[in-house]
């Protein structure tokens, strides 16, 4: 993961990659022991609707576009001089995730191994949604978005927004954000 401190396994039951116009619905993924659903590198509009994933190891749906795709791709703790960054706008591969969704899903008791994992984990990716899922019963937040996490954690220790983000610019952006979406935001 960029500019975090998360690993992932890149794999999962459903492994996915260069896929267009796929629609993976009304399944059950049942005591995996890793990821259930993994979307890597290139994919265009692959859909995961009405799908039930319990107790999974790891994660349960991921779209995780490759490092390659990224400008200025740095892990944490890397840093990069700003004569090094590249200002040019957009993407530098196709490589990443691009209009896929997951839809009316229930995942739920899931990172039962892997600790560092979320029902929906989202990095380097584009037009991703997330609508009318219920994720519960996880070790920490339900969607993870880079360093973005919605959803409240099992043990009751994040709220329903839980932000991980470096540095005072990152978090005012990440609150502006979430504030956008109407959700109240109280700083602590």
């Amino acid at each position: 993961m960029l500019r975090s401190d998360w690993r992932i396994y890149r794999g999962g039951a459903l492994y996915i990659e260069g896929a267009e116009d796929l629609v993976i619905e009304d399944c059950f993924f049942d005591q995996l022991g890793g990821n259930a659903i993994f979307m890597s590198g290139y994919n265009r509009r692959v859909h995961v609707r009405g799908c039930r994933i319990e107790e999974a190891g790891a994660s349960g749906v991921c779209f995780v576009g490759r490092p390659k795709a990224v400008r200025n791709a740095v892990t944490w703790p890397q840093k990069l001089s700003f004569d090094a960054i590249d200002l040019t706008q957009g993407p530098s591969s196709e490589a990443y995730p691009k209009g896929c969704s997951v839809e009316d899903t229930l995942v739920v008791a899931t990172g039962r191994v892997e600790k560092q994992s979320a029902p929906v984990e989202i990095s380097m990716s584009q037009s991703i949604t997330v609508s009318h899922c219920s994720l519960y019963g996880v070790p920490r937040a339900g969607i993870n978005i880079v360093d973005i996490a919605l959803s409240p954690s099992r043990d009751g220790s994040q709220g329903v927004v839980a932000l991980w983000v470096r540095g005072e610019e990152q978090a005012q952006r990440a609150i502006g954000l979430i504030a956008a979406l109407g959700i109240p935001v109280a700083a602590v």
